[in-house]
């Protein structure tokens, strides 16, 4: 699915609308982690946005145990968890996206919610 995602969060503290990042188009994917790879002792579903770099398509942002919370006119709200490495240690945060679908992953962004 050809999609663009804004990350309402940042390190689990939530963005006020004038703090939102600017949206990351690219295609969604979803895979599922089984209890081997995860802290959750379960499998769980990963969501990874495929963003263009170069010539090629690669994983970008990801979001884990992905679960949908609210559909806003033509946005979905996701929430789920990240995790970031800072001082050798593991940090793990909620994050939410704003999800909108697209019909590919070039052109200009949608307008504004």
């Amino acid at each position: 699915m050809f999609c663009e995602v804004i990350e309402l969060r940042k390190n689990g503290l939530r963005l006020r609308p004038e703090e939102w990042p600017a949206p990351v188009a690219g295609q969604l994917r979803m895979a599922q982690w089984d209890s081997s790879h995860t802290s959750y002792h379960r499998t769980i579903r990963k969501l990874v946005l495929w963003v263009p770099w170069g010539t090629q398509i690669v994983p970008g942002p990801w979001l884990g145990d992905a679960q949908m919370v609210d559909v806003v006119g033509d946005a979905q709200l996701l929430r789920g968890d990240v995790l970031h490495s800072e001082d050798g240690r593991i940090h793990e945060h909620a994050q939410l996206w704003l999800l909108r679908a697209r019909r590919d992953m070039d052109g200009p962004p949608l307008p504004p919610v």
